[in-house]
């Protein structure tokens, strides 16, 4: 729902931007004045990595606004580009939409790294942009321009925290970080800190690098500390083989059953969920919206979806 609430919560911003050349003419007939829109307003929405479905909530987004008329009498056009890789090609990505497409607004990227020298690029332009899923607090620290749709990495990080310390009960977690990822060391940090504060100890923190498949180092320096959860902050094709090669050691605690796996909102794609060999069968993780949710506006959303 908040791809949804991210492209309708632009309305307020997109004319300032839009250009008199985009007003509502009207054409006289014999029989009555039709209105005619004479230019569509364009929007770019980017979307990283290999979850290609956060821009059908946009779609739908404009598919609905467009049916009421458009926004203030002018249709939407979406503009997308998915499957993004780098921060690099997200800025040549959003520098495209800008300067060739002649967007408005943009919605997007999802993640931190990304979204982050793209915040700096509009802001330079007065474009409003608007981010998905993207929760590193620094984000908004590029300008007046740059929003989140989504809850920060320290408001995640809290609540993981309290989950473990409050809910769970726990008082020992191992930490596993990738190396040089601002959301993953963003939200390790913040789990960190209030999980120490809510009196919980971290028996160990290791790291590893992008692209990285054999985490048996790792794993066997946490297993030694026999910690009672394993928070793992990363991408889902690293998670994967990490679970599996967790449970496959096996990792335990200090009554010999298996240590618990925390994870983040990365942990909520098909990819990881789907896979059923990736060994996460009753561990937790925080998310941004649940299709179970009792809100009207969030059933709305799950069924027209």
């Amino acid at each position: 729902m908040y791809k949804f609430l991210a492209l309708t919560s632009l309305i307020g911003l997109l004319f300032t931007h839009a250009g008199c050349d985009r007003v509502k003419k009207i054409v006289a007939t014999d029989e009555v004045v039709v209105p005619e829109v004479a230019h569509t307003v364009k929007i770019g929405f980017l979307a990283s990595g290999s979850r290609v479905t956060y821009p059908n909530g946009a779609a739908i987004a404009v598919s609905e606004i467009n049916a009421k008329g458009g926004l203030l009498g002018t249709s939407v056009e979406l503009v997308t580009e998915i499957g993004i890789l780098t921060p690099d090609a997200a800025v040549e990505a959003a520098s495209r939409m800008i300067l060739s497409d002649s967007i408005i607004a943009l919605i997007g990227p999802n993640r931190s790294a990304h979204a982050i020298p793209v915040g700096a690029l509009v802001h330079e332009h007065n474009l409003p942009m608007i981010t998905t899923t993207a929760t590193n607090p620094a984000l908004t620290n590029a300008g007046d321009f740059v929003f989140m749709a989504a809850f920060t990495d320290a408001y995640q990080g809290y609540v993981m925290a309290r989950f473990a310390a409050v809910e769970l009960g726990l008082t020992s977690v191992a930490i596993l970080t990738q190396s040089g990822e601002i959301y993953s060391e963003g939200i390790s940090e913040f789990f960190v800190a209030n999980f120490t504060n809510a009196g919980g100890t971290i028996v160990a923190s290791e790291f590893y690098e992008i692209g990285d498949t054999d985490f048996t180092e790792q794993l066997n320096t946490i297993a030694t500390t026999l910690p009672e959860a394993l928070f793992i902050a990363g991408w889902v094709q690293e998670v994967a083989r990490v679970t599996q090669q967790a449970r496959a050691l096996p990792l335990l605690n200090a009554v010999g059953e298996p240590t618990l796996l925390l994870g983040t909102d990365t942990w909520d794609n098909p990819i990881l969920l789907d896979d059923e060999d990736s060994e996460i069968e009753g561990s937790f993780f925080s998310g941004h919206f649940s299709a179970a949710t009792d809100k009207p506006s969030g059933k709305a959303f799950v069924e027209a979806y």
